[in-house]
């Protein structure tokens, strides 16, 4: 989780009383220099945790995709870290520098998705975690628009095991997915291998989420029927 890989940061001898004081950006709160920070790419807005680290399955955003300037990163924690608190607060992203520009993607709330400009290349950043999700439909937007389903490896994230194609099937898996109950807390059972599952879109992106056949959870937290779980090991085999 989120949390857990930011309080891991505090290991490794960081000594958080003669750190100097550094700035995340103007206008943010005082930070410490931290050489070894690694964190998950996120961004926070409106208390909604959105990351940046799942496979690249699809086509890339273009220019066109953007849509007006939803809000602005305010402190970067790029080698730095906040000494008083364990969780990111809104306007924090890990590696997008301070004032970058977070954009709205046409077509899609932006509860869901957003999109900005790192290292040279158009980057989506997607609704990991929401206080306010209640159902999938909270986290996802994606009613209508899902053009294929495939289970991917999770060697490379991308080589497709399996596939679902039918219309039927696909939408019965969307409503089923947007319908589930939301609980964020839940953690991977373990028991079984976790699957890959890349949603492909009608516009060519695709967001990809984990799905754990053990406790029948859709990244993150989004419990669906066992009829989805059938449906995805069929594919798979």
């Amino acid at each position: 989780m989120l949390v857990v890989a930011m309080v891991a940061l505090l290991a490794g001898g960081c000594d958080l009383v003669t750190a100097p004081t550094v700035s995340g950006g103007p206008g943010c709160r005082k930070l410490v220099r931290q050489d070894a920070a690694d964190y998950v790419n996120f961004v926070k807005l409106n208390g909604i945790t959105y990351t940046a680290d799942r496979p690249v399955v699809g086509r890339t955003l273009r220019h066109s995709d953007l849509g007006p300037v939803h809000a602005t990163v305010l402190c970067s924690l790029r080698e730095k870290m906040d000494p008083k608190r364990q969780e990111p607060q809104d306007g924090d992203a890990a590696y997008l520098d301070a004032g970058s520009p977070l954009y709205q993607v046409r077509g899609y709330r932006p509860t869901f998705r957003l999109a900005a400009r790192q290292d040279g290349r158009l980057v989506v950043f997607e609704a990991d975690t929401n206080p306010r999700a209640r159902a999938g439909r909270d986290l996802l937007d994606l009613d209508g628009k899902v053009r294929r389903i495939s289970i991917n490896s999770r060697t490379d994230g991308t080589t497709e095991l399996g596939v679902i194609t039918d219309p039927e099937q696909v939408a019965g898996m969307v409503r089923m997915l947007l319908a589930g109950p939301v609980n964020q807390r839940v953690q991977p059972a373990g028991e079984q291998p976790v699957r890959l599952l890349a949603f492909h879109l009608l516009d060519g992106t695709a967001t990809v989420r984990a799905y754990d056949p053990a406790d029948r959870h859709v990244q993150r937290g989004i419990l669906v029927p066992r009829r989805f779980g059938t449906l995805v090991e069929t594919a798979a085999s």
